[in-house]
């Protein structure tokens, strides 16, 4: 914050409050509008305003220095919405006149209403971007955060095995992708951010979403796990298997081959320091008929 010039930044999103203070609270609800925040003065406080009657979950957090009931700002929550985001509004400028005097106020902020923003900028805050703030502190990785990021990785792992051990003749698309998602939650996991499971025919073209369509033994089942994981460190690796015990045809043996070949050929041109366009310019190249195999297999 302070290598940006910002001295307080005001965020509604769920990922980001858990991020900077280890408060999680209905992830996915408050991923629909504006519901609880935060609001953290780079010298302090960092105030939590949490979901009224919610206001213990976050009790003892030493990342947090006060917990207040959360102000109803969206449609969602009250139809006094308006009203509601003045008086929101003018809780926030009375903690800033406090933290920065009674002068310029300024406050970067994200995730909400433009009535809101409004409501800021009448009360004469000079308003900025935080989810900028957000990403260059998220880019920041700690030894500890990398340790998590392992274990998130890993639980991910297991629940994908939970996974492929239910694929089977005669089940469903929807059948098997329920058990990455209680394999997730099992192992607590925040949610998974898409469906993108499918088999045979439906695997390409990409982007089909898990439904109730029955598997053929033979057939390729993809994934793309797209998940939050443990403190909501996202987890997002694809596998293709096939479906029953079955030799793998010799076309989906060879891309086999090329997909194994690509991970080998681009896992050694990782390297420290090295830019992603230079990573890209010497990057695996796929030729066109590669292209067709794939389409081929698919089909």
């Amino acid at each position: 914050m302070r290598a940006m010039n910002v001295s307080a930044v005001l965020t509604s999103d769920p990922i980001n409050i858990l991020y900077a203070t280890g408060s999680r609270n209905m992830t996915v609800f408050g991923m629909m509008g504006p519901s609880r925040f935060l609001l953290h003065c780079v010298d302090g406080p960092t105030i939590l305003f949490e979901f009224n009657l919610g206001e213990h979950l976050a009790a003892g957090i030493p990342t947090i220095t006060e917990i207040r009931t959360s102000t109803g700002i969206t449609a969602v929550s009250s139809p006094y919405f308006q009203q509601n985001g003045e008086k929101f509004a003018d809780e926030i400028v009375a903690i800033l006149g406090e933290v920065q005097g009674r002068g310029n106020l300024t406050l970067a902020v994200e995730s909400v209403d433009f009535h809101f923003t409004d409501a800021l900028r009448k009360r004469t805050v000079a308003l900025s971007d935080a989810t900028s703030v957000f990403q260059q502190a998220r880019m920041i990785k700690q030894p500890l955060e990398i340790d998590v990021m392992r274990y998130a990785i890993a639980e991910v792992e297991l629940a994908t095995a939970e996974l492929v051990s239910a694929i089977r003749p005669g089940a469903t698309e929807n059948q098997v992708w329920a058990e990455f998602h209680r394999g997730l939650i099992a192992r607590n996991g925040e949610y998974v951010s898409t469906r993108l499971f499918q088999s045979g025919v439906r695997t390409f073209p990409y982007f089909h979403e898990s439904s109730d369509a029955v598997m053929q033994a033979g057939d390729l089942v993809c994934l793309d796990t797209d998940a939050l994981g443990v403190m909501n460190y996202a987890v997002d690796f694809s596998r293709t298997f096939i479906c029953g015990d079955v030799e793998a045809t010799e076309t989906q043996r060879t891309l086999y081959g090329i997909a194994l070949e690509q991970l080998e050929h681009n896992a050694a041109n990782l390297a420290s320091g090295r830019s992603f366009e230079d990573f890209a310019r010497s990057a695996f190249e796929v030729r066109s008929e590669e292209h067709t195999s794939e389409l081929q297999s698919r089909l």
